[in-house]
């Protein structure tokens, strides 16, 4: 039995986590290849925790340990073992024993924390609450122009994905899974802990390309799922931030399986080692295999094993190693005034910074202004303000959002275009007629990244959306007794300002 102490602290982000302090001493239950280790702690809690955490303790050091609790019985430990190993068995494991992909890959660990809710943009748009309860951290107006006043933090940056090469092909028959999308998934990182949203980019393949993904070079009318170009803001002051980028595929396995698997990840440091941000330019970084907290794992070993028997093999495979290509800028001083009207940290699609900067503002104003008392906890009547944050996080609503947006400003004086308040009540206005009654609707079902199925079944009933928008009025169709919708939930109308995400 090793027992280890833990170097720094890790609070659990997952249910089946265990939070640590330094100095804690713990016992070893399960190595898992993922790089999370199965600890047990003094008070016999059991969690997973990052294995970069631990260092393992001497001889004395554990025999004092052991001395002073209580040891588990060989036969425990031996049927722990297997109980863990039994339970630990990825899909990743068995298809790499029938040589259906890499063993370097994983399940993927963005894709898993994507799905909860502390990882998604509706986390980070809602307002935050200070250490007194009675007003907000990161909104405030300008005293002298009762406008929304912004905030610029420590890092601002516009990253664009160029490309992936030599990615290993996955997704024939005689491979026992289809790969329904290819992704990239991006997130504030510092070594240890996710520190933002997780935010994703569908790649593009071709059959006759099949270890290269691409994505396009004008980002004008392609979805925004496929959009390349993000923006990152944190306040984050630790010298190790960087954006960390895992390589993923959405599968369906013959059976009818569902899953997302990892095929490497890579950092991108946003500091050089003196503390400068580091220079706008290109950079090509080699993908690592398994997870960001595995170290020195090959996401095709047989690459590097081929190229051990043979000098010239040895020279091209540092060239074949799959690749992630990446250019790094500063936004422009239009982009960054409203990049500052944004959340504190956030990472998203630059096709989104205007509609999210329209949101802040109409939340500042409804929290610092529209309210009767500045200290009531009242909900707040606006369905957009209680509906946006989630449909930020949603791609195809948001292309839908941006398609009737993108005909009304055509019809939009110029005098107009200038007056704020005007443009944000004509995204108010959009937003509740184009994306709101969606929302409601029965036949529209809940978002599925990767679900080819319950993506058509959307792009169908948002296509009719628009269509109807198109020809005018939506309310005789919303009227109409063959649209049905769900029970009537206060949350789609109300806001609350003391929400889950107001204290994280």
């Amino acid at each position: 039995m090793q027992t280890f102490q833990a170097v720094g602290d890790f609070e659990a982000q997952q249910p089946e986590d265990l939070t640590i302090t330094v100095g804690d001493v713990l016992v070893l239950l399960s190595a898992r290849d993922d790089g999370w280790w199965l600890m047990e702690n003094a008070e016999k809690k059991q969690g997973l925790v990052p294995s970069t955490y631990m260092k393992l303790l001497g001889k004395a050091d554990e025999d004092l340990v052991e001395d002073g609790g209580d040891k588990l019985s060989k036969s425990s430990r031996l049927w722990q073992s297997i109980k863990e190993a039994v339970n630990e068995t990825r899909v990743t494991d068995v298809l790499a024993a029938f040589g259906a992909i890499p063993s370097g890959c994983r399940p993927s660990t963005l894709g898993k924390l994507a799905r909860d809710e502390r990882y998604t943009s509706a986390c980070y748009l809602a307002a935050k609450l200070n250490s007194t309860a009675v007003s907000f951290r990161d909104i405030s107006r300008n005293s002298k122009t009762h406008k929304m006043q912004g905030r610029a933090v420590r890092t601002t940056r516009v990253v664009t994905l160029a490309g992936c090469r030599h990615v290993p092909y996955v997704g024939t028959a005689t491979q026992r899974l289809e790969v329904t999308s290819r992704h990239v998934r991006a997130c504030l990182f510092d070594g240890f802990r996710v520190l933002s949203n997780v935010h994703a980019v569908r790649a593009a393949f071709v059959e006759s390309r099949p270890r290269t993904w691409t994505f396009p070079v004008r980002s004008d009318h392609v979805s925004s799922i496929e959009d390349p170009v993000c923006f990152v803001r944190t306040t984050c002051t630790s010298p190790d931030i960087s954006i960390l980028f895992e390589l993923s595929v959405s599968y369906v396995k013959t059976t009818g399986e569902e899953g997302e698997m990892s095929y490497g990840w890579v950092q991108l440091p946003l500091y050089d080692q003196q503390g400068a941000a580091v220079p706008n330019k290109s950079y090509e970084m080699t993908v690592h295999g398994g997870t960001p907290f595995e170290k020195n794992v090959e996401v095709d070993p047989s690459v590097s094993r081929k190229a051990a028997l043979n000098p010239i093999r040895s020279f091209i495979s540092g060239s074949r190693q799959p690749k992630l290509v990446v250019r790094l800028a500063t936004p422009s001083r239009d982009q960054k005034r409203i990049l500052d009207t944004l959340p504190d940290v956030l990472v998203s699609s630059m096709a989104y910074h205007h509609f999210l900067s329209f949101y802040r503002q109409l939340l500042t104003a409804a929290l610092t202004r529209d309210r009767p008392r500045l200290e009531s906890a009242e909900l707040i009547h606006n369905p957009l303000l209680a509906t946006f944050p989630a449909v930020a996080d949603q791609p195809d609503l948001m292309d839908a959002l941006m398609a009737v947006w993108r005909i009304r400003v055509k019809t939009t004086s110029q005098a107009d275009k200038k007056d704020a308040q005007h443009m944000r009540e004509l995204f108010s206005a959009v937003y509740l007629e184009t994306v709101y009654p969606l929302l409601g609707c029965r036949s529209f079902p809940r978002q599925s990244f990767g679900h080819s199925g319950t993506e058509t079944v959307r792009l169908q009933e948002i296509t009719r959306q628009v269509e109807r928008l198109r020809q005018g009025s939506t309310l005789p169709t919303l009227l109409s007794p063959d649209l049905e919708f769900k029970p009537f939930d206060m949350r789609e109308v109300a806001l609350d300002i003391t929400g889950p995400h107001a204290n994280s």
